[in-house]
């Protein structure tokens, strides 16, 4: 065996299995019973709409790179078609991860590293919604009625300084607001803006984690959905919809409390990402260096 991996026995790599299906498995039933019975969440359906990340895909298990797992059948693996096998212990096989994605690999550990030195900043005030619905009549949850009306929208949107960092939040801005964004977001120009303070920036993580599957460890990979479920909470919690009957308590942010809450929860938010996203470049490396010894 190569000795740079870490050998876990069959019970042990089960359990682990056993653990992350079980740590994920009501989030999934409840998307999976809501799409049963046609039922839409305003909240939490964004996971696995926006994000394009089967339920399936993401109760399956890997342990990422660097660790062999002792096994009779390699069918007993999810992802099994990624595996080379040696020995009855199982390697994710680098040879497997596609060559043309190397320069990705590359441009996301630059974005990772810019995002991380670039000052946080917390007084946008989670207005991407309110933007959203700003002077227009399109609305992402039409069925979903307004906790304010439109005078207050445009009178917090007017009154505020729109300094929004990410681009696909910014993206969906009515064209009313978007002529009032501090920074000219496009496209071209991401990695001179992003920022970790950024709700949006923390919910991605899970999206930059999945891009790798399987070459990412699973634990990872389920934290990472989990911070997303948490900053969308953050984001639609903060918007002007009314969530009530979705259990959701609004954070007002077109009152001083409600700003000075939403900071909190951003701040909070920020404190538990920065652990993750230093992981999760760490995880990028550690791929780019592997392929690169192919």
């Amino acid at each position: 065996m190569n000795q740079e991996h870490k050998i876990i026995e069959a019970n042990l790599w089960k359990s682990a299995k056993d653990k992350h299906i079980n740590k994920l498995s009501k989030f999934i039933e409840d998307h999976r019973v809501n799409r049963t019975l046609g039922l839409k969440h305003p909240v939490h359906d964004f996971l696995f709409s926006y994000y394009s990340f089967s339920r399936g895909q993401l109760l399956r298990w890997s342990p990422g790179v660097g660790v062999s797992l002792k096994v009779e059948n390699i069918n007993e693996l999810d992802w099994s078609e990624f595996y080379k096998v040696d020995h009855k212990f199982a390697s994710l096989d680098i040879g497997q991860f596609p060559e043309r994605r190397i320069p990705y690999l590359n441009w996301a550990i630059n974005f990772f590293k810019l995002t991380i030195e670039r000052p946080p900043v917390f007084h946008c005030f989670g207005l991407h919604e309110w933007a959203m619905v700003y002077k227009t009549m399109n609305r992402q949850h039409p069925n979903i009625p307004l906790r304010v009306n439109n005078s207050i929208i445009e009178k917090l949107i007017e009154e505020s300084a729109l300094c929004c960092t990410h681009y696909d939040a910014f993206r969906f801005f009515s064209d009313e607001a978007n002529t009032l964004n501090k920074n000219n977001l496009e496209r071209t120009n991401v990695v001179d803006f992003e920022q970790a303070g950024c709700i949006h920036s923390n919910m991605d993580l899970y999206k930059f984690g999945y891009k790798i599957a399987p070459f990412i460890s699973s634990d990872l990979l389920a934290d990472l959905f989990l911070l997303a479920r948490k900053a969308r909470e953050i984001d639609m919690k903060a918007s002007p919809y009314n969530l009530s009957n979705f259990g959701f308590s609004p954070i007002a942010i077109e009152t001083k409390e409600g700003r000075e809450e939403y900071v909190l929860e951003q701040r909070n938010l920020y404190q538990e990402s920065l652990f993750l996203r230093q992981e999760l470049l760490s995880v990028y490396e550690n791929l780019l260096s592997l392929c690169m010894k192919i």
